[in-house]
């Protein structure tokens, strides 16, 4: 059916990032939220943190940078966690990749285009210090060479619109740069599994169950989809 909404088809990345996260919003986050970080941002431990005013908000749309002199639309985050003077954005992938151009400019990806965002609306244009971290789920061996080339400040500082006289950009794409993280679906399937025992309640114990036998299950579907598409590119 064409008409059918992107979010209902199996291969959909909101479903997918909704079953696992709309879950585990709902169990203690004490046990899986710092070791999921952890993984994600290599370097930083994360078991101090309170979770004080702990948020999840699904599919944030933002506006672009009013500095931008290039259009740009609104952005969609997929997940935005927010806890303390913390505020992480997540983008999920499941078959795709992160995407290397945006609609009206060929030459911008996908990160930059977050971590622009970041910059205006989480640490320069609010009164308190806030730390940002942008983590990239996406089922790939190691980080995508994309996220790699903004481990580099420079390379960040080339991609945000003016920060007029909101803040200092060395630092701001000094802590940009620090707070960049990923993850695959695999890891975080192997990482319940390895805190599920350090959940206190039998429930959320078969939450987890119900989780990891999801991820398992698409682990594998999405195995199975690129080598079709693989035996499809071959004829």
């Amino acid at each position: 059916n064409g008409n059918c909404p992107l979010i209902v088809r199996s291969t959909s990345e909101d479903l997918l990032t909704s079953n696992v996260f709309g879950v585990l919003k709902n169990l203690d986050p004490n046990v899986w939220l710092p070791r999921l970080l952890g993984e994600a941002i290599k370097g930083k431990d994360f078991g101090q943190e309170s979770f004080k005013s702990l948020s999840f908000e699904f599919w944030k749309k933002l506006k672009p940078p009013t500095g931008r002199i290039q259009r740009e639309g609104r952005s969609e985050i997929d997940l935005v966690i927010s806890y303390d003077d913390t505020v992480i954005f997540i983008e999920a992938k499941y078959l795709a990749s992160v995407s290397l151009r945006t609609t009206h400019d060929a030459y911008r990806d996908q990160v930059i285009r977050y971590l622009d965002l970041a910059a205006h609306h989480v640490l320069v244009c609010q009164k308190e210090s806030r730390k940002f971290y942008l983590i990239l789920i996406e089922d790939t061996e190691k980080p995508p060479w994309v996220l790699q080339r903004y481990r580099q400040p420079r390379n960040i500082a080339t991609g945000l619109a003016d920060l007029g006289f909101f803040g200092d950009k060395e630092d701001i794409c000094k802590r940009l740069s620090e707070g960049i993280g990923w993850l695959s679906w695999a890891i975080i399937q192997d990482l319940l599994s390895r805190v599920r025992e350090d959940f206190k309640t039998d429930v959320e114990k078969r939450f987890i169950d119900d989780l990891n036998s999801y991820l398992g299950y698409k682990i594998r579907e999405a195995e199975r989809i690129r080598n079709e598409r693989k035996q499809l590119n071959l004829w």
